[in-house]
């Protein structure tokens, strides 16, 4: 996984910023150093995302893990129309679904060239982009 910071349009400091929270906390600071982190139950082993207190299947205490930022494309959708603030500099751009450990899912950014036929099954590879220190990094994936 890498972690680079990047020079950065007026766009970039329109973007939503996420709320950070107790829970989310270990999640986006482990982030700024380019580690992907998941959550996962102590008890029932179940992964879940957003991070979260408790287990939403047995009830368990939640613990961070460190994943190995490889994952498996789910599903995606290619933005071509300005929906969200911040992201007109990098139309069309490509939001997947991607599958991590047990069949945690989260949303990334896929950066750099994929076939639009193939890329749902594809093999995917975290990075995050760091903007400035007060932005969050952004999550981002590119096909291995």
């Amino acid at each position: 996984m890498t972690a680079t910071i990047t020079q950065h349009s007026e766009e970039v400091g329109k973007r939503p910023r996420p709320r950070i929270d107790p829970d989310s906390r270990p999640f986006w600071q482990a982030a700024k150093d380019g580690i992907l982190m998941l959550a996962q139950c102590t008890q029932c082993g179940r992964w879940e995302h957003p991070p979260r207190e408790r287990c939403s299947n047995c009830g368990g205490a939640m613990a961070m893990r460190q994943s190995d930022g490889r994952g498996t494309v789910y599903s995606y959708i290619v933005l071509h129309h300005n929906t969200i603030p911040g992201f007109t500099d990098v139309i069309p751009y490509a939001i997947a679904l991607v599958e991590f450990e047990g069949n945690c899912r989260l949303p990334a950014r896929v950066q750099g060239e994929f076939d639009r036929e193939t890329l749902i099954g594809s093999t995917v590879q975290v990075e995050f982009e760091q903007f400035t220190t007060d932005l969050a990094p952004a999550l981002l994936v590119r096909v291995v």
